[in-house]
């Protein structure tokens, strides 16, 4: 009896170590597990700061694409209105030009008038060297509107060549435009798959 007492007491106390084993265990185990899921917590903290980073990242990259396309609104704006002085400039040359031949076509006139009058009227040779010198004179300003209607071609001509460099100027903004949008594009992209992910 005392023998079968011994017997069930280590066998008690062989299933209490064991139990005891079995909980040592378990708890190691919660131990890891616990460390296990702190780390990935960190982990994911960190990935959280990085994809906040990458957010305001993007979020400089689309004002800065913004800011890019307000440049070019208002340089497209500029060249407009550079484009309506030409066009008036032009307009008034146009104009003056027009003047100009009709003042000629005048003088002309007057001219063989003048001619006229001087081989059927000699008592008035004074008038008429008077008249002569008024000639002379609008000739001269004829030259003068001559030569300030070159002077104006050669501005325009001027402007004409500074407005087609503009508009390279703005075909080159286009250019780094559309790469800058390629390039955002793609990382927006990425980053939506990491959020799927």
């Amino acid at each position: 009896m005392v023998i079968q007492r011994e017997n069930t007491e280590n066998q008690w106390k062989q299933k209490f170590e064991m139990v005891k084993q079995d909980l040592d265990k378990l708890k190691a185990e919660l131990k890891q597990d616990r460390e296990n899921l702190d780390r990935l917590n960190e982990m994911m903290k960190k990935e959280k700061v990085d994809v906040e980073m990458m957010r305001l990242d993007l979020q400089k990259q689309t004002d800065l694409l913004e800011q890019v396309k307000q440049n070019i609104q208002e340089e497209k704006e500029k060249m407009e209105i550079t484009k309506t002085e030409f066009q008036k400039k032009k307009e008034n040359l146009q104009s003056l030009f027009d003047e100009i031949n009709k003042e000629r076509s005048n003088i002309k006139d007057l001219s063989l008038q003048v001619e006229t009058e001087r081989d059927k009227l000699q008592n008035v040779m004074n008038s008429v060297a008077l008249k002569q010198e008024e000639q002379e004179r609008k000739e001269d300003d004829i030259r003068r509107q001559t030569q300030e209607l070159d002077n104006s071609k050669r501005s325009v001509l001027a402007e004409r060549h500074e407005l087609e460099l503009l508009r390279k100027n703005l075909n080159v903004k286009k250019e780094e435009l559309e790469v800058a949008t390629s390039s955002f594009s793609g990382e927006r992209e990425q980053m939506s798959k990491m959020k799927i992910a």
